[in-house]
C-alpha cells in the first residue's frame, strides 16, 4: 500500500512541457533536413573533385616548369583546358582552368608568377 501512495505522488508532465519538447524536436529535424538538402544539391561528381585536385597539381607544374603555353589534357571522366594571359608589365601570368565533366564546365582563375627567361 505504500508503495501505491508514493506512485501517485509521481507527477506527469504537463501538456506545454509536452508540446515545448515536440517544437524542439521539430526545429532540429528542420535543421538536419536542410544540411542534408545543401549537401545533396552540390550535385559536384567525384570526377569534379579528381579534376579539381589534378588543376592544382598542374597550377604547381606550371610554375616549377615555367611552362605558358596554351594547353589542353584529356583523361578518362574529364579534361582540362589551360588559357595563359602573360602580364609583363606586372611579372605575372593569369592561368585560366576550365573543367569539362560529363555534364558541366567549371572555370578555375589563378594568378602565378611569371619569368621572362
Amino acid at each position: 500500500m505504500h508503495v501505491l501512495k508514493r506512485f501517485r505522488q509521481l507527477k506527469g508532465a504537463s501538456l506545454i512541457e509536452t508540446i515545448i519538447a515536440i517544437v524542439i524536436i521539430s526545429i532540429c529535424l528542420l535543421v538536419a533536413f536542410l544540411i542534408y538538402l545543401n549537401v545533396v544539391k552540390q550535385n559536384h561528381s567525384l570526377a569534379y573533385y579528381n579534376a579539381k585536385h589534378k588543376v592544382e597539381l598542374l597550377n604547381q607544374m606550371v610554375v616549377e616548369e615555367k611552362n605558358y603555353d596554351n594547353a589542353i589534357y584529356n583523361y578518362k571522366n574529364y579534361s582540362i583546358n589551360k588559357e595563359v594571359e602573360v602580364h609583363n608589365e606586372k611579372n605575372t601570368a593569369e592561368l585560366k582552368w576550365t573543367i569539362k565533366t560529363k555534364n558541366k564546365i567549371h572555370s578555375i582563375k589563378r594568378i602565378v608568377p611569371y619569368y621572362n627567361d
